[in-house]
């Protein structure tokens, strides 16, 4: 016999609401009731396709089990005072990876934080049973039903305080965000070269697979002119920015990093 559904209303409707709706949608032992968002296009057009209810009042909001907050990091507070008068005894979680537990209102009983570490972006599908979900509550009793939620769309759940949480998000950002800055400015290198980006794919796709195949640090993987400290190299692509000043702080800034952090170069 099939255990009761565990009710679900999801506030927001970008990239993180339209992904955590489709994997809640898509389980039985869920029931998504309700998305609330005050972009009134966007929230009506993502309630239609999860078949879920809509509103753009706080005050409309309906009871359910858990209440995921999917909105910006800034709007995070905003929103928990919002709700507070109309949550009975639900737990209320955030999405985020850089915002405390603590700045959810305290006027809710049950405060928790489900972050999905991964990356969202428009148009792509996240596959959640890959996705690490990194769980807080404000008491063990929150903290396990949070668990209890996570695990029925990922089996990679970890409880992580705020304070651990914040330092993941800004790994993150170098690992993702500043990585996918770098593949842009090589891309601008190679249309000043007239040379398609896609030359450089492979190099991509061969540098990621050996990190997430490799058991070691990444330190130990790390190849190029300032791993060998090959000051003829460097100085020769030193002159190649010289037009491109803001490029060259950039190269000069990384080229420092690896030197100061390098493991000593070994040959193939």
């Amino acid at each position: 016999m099939c255990k009761t559904r565990k009710n679900i209303v999801i506030i927001g409707s970008g990239k993180v609401a339209s992904a955590l709706s489709k994997a809640f949608s898509e389980k039985e032992e869920l029931k998504l009731l309700q998305l609330v968002s005050r972009n009134r296009e966007t929230g009506n057009a993502l309630a239609k396709e999860r078949k879920c209810g809509y509103t753009s009042s706080f005050e409309e909001i309906v009871p359910a089990d858990y209440y995921i907050i999917a909105v910006s990091d800034n709007a995070v507070k905003e929103v928990s005072q919002a709700i507070a008068p109309y949550i009975r005894n639900g737990i209320v979680c955030h999405t985020s990876g850089s915002v405390p537990l603590d700045i959810l209102d305290n006027r809710i009983q049950k405060r928790g934080v489900f972050y999905p570490l991964q990356s969202f972006s428009q148009g792509v599908t996240v596959d959640f049973q890959k996705v690490p979900l990194l769980i807080e509550g404000n008491t063990p009793e929150t903290e396990a039903k949070l668990h209890e939620l996570a695990r029925i769309i990922s089996p990679h759940v970890s409880s992580v305080t705020s304070e651990k949480r914040e330092k993941v998000h800004l790994a993150a950002v170098f690992i993702n965000n500043f990585t996918n800055h770098l593949f842009t400015l090589g891309s601008r290198i190679m249309e000043e070269a007239h040379l398609p980006f896609g030359y450089l794919k492979p190099l991509l796709q061969n540098t990621f697979e050996k990190i997430t195949q490799n058991e070691s640090s990444p330190e130990t993987l790390q190849t190029g002119p300032a791993a060998r400290n090959d000051m003829e190299t460097i100085e020769r692509h030193r002159r190649l920015l010289q037009e491109y000043p803001d490029l060259l702080k950039v190269y000069d800034a990384m080229t420092d990093s690896i030197i100061q952090n390098r493991q000593p170069y070994k040959t193939k």
